[in-house]
């Protein structure tokens, strides 16, 4: 069934005995998302799961289990298991899980470049701008920034300009909202670096789910 799926959806589809086999192939780079019993030969599910979450993998993992336990369930979904089915789970149940966790997997990836992009827009400020930075955005005039910083009005106004210049905004109001959406992008990322077969389907380079 899941063979089938993963070509109606098209999809690579790879399964791995082991959880320690999928390790020596898996990485994070690779888009997609887990399918994986709890019980496996070796390295269970659970830590297959907590060693993802270890190395900062945000990969989503579907899990399927035959007698699925309330302890189990929780811990898997506690530390962001896209789900949990239980066995067998009906094609349509099955559909609907892989088609959420790779959408998770996409959305999460998205952010993740947006992220990347603000912080590079921000990083080639330096020191002496990112203070001057700070005070702008606490709204103090140029005249007591450069008082705060013993420096001269001229450096100050210079810093402002290198900063509207390296960060591509305009103007204030430009630079506090950009500000804004790297703090939440931070936010967002530090609050998340919180026997059987391991599947993993891989989406195609143009794969989007309607």
């Amino acid at each position: 069934m899941i063979e089938k799926l993963s070509q109606e959806l098209r999809v690579d589809f790879k399964v791995f005995a082991t959880a320690e086999r999928f390790f020596e192939v898996y990485r994070p780079s690779q888009k997609g998302c887990v399918l994986s019993e709890f019980h496996l030969p070796g390295m269970s599910g659970e830590e297959l799961q907590s060693k993802l979450v270890d190395k900062g993998c945000q990969i989503p993992i579907v899990f399927l289990s035959a007698d699925p336990k309330v302890p189990l369930v929780v811990s898997a979904l506690r530390k962001k298991a896209s789900c949990v089915l239980e066995k067998p789970a009906s094609r349509r149940e099955l559909r609907a899980a892989v088609c959420t966790a790779l959408n998770r997997d996409e959305q999460s990836r998205r952010r993740e470049a947006a992220r990347r992009h603000l912080e590079r827009r921000f990083s080639s400020l330096s020191h002496r701008e990112k203070e001057i930075l700070q005070a702008v955005l606490e709204g103090i005039p140029n005249k007591f920034i450069a008082e705060q910083l013993e420096v001269s009005i001229r450096t100050v106004e210079s810093g402002r300009r290198n900063i509207f210049r390296k960060t591509k905004t305009k103007s204030i109001a430009e630079l506090v909202n950009l500000t804004l959406r790297l703090q939440l992008h931070r936010d967002e990322f530090e609050s998340r670096n919180g026997v059987g077969r391991i599947g993993q389907l891989q989406p195609e380079d143009d794969f989007q789910i309607a």
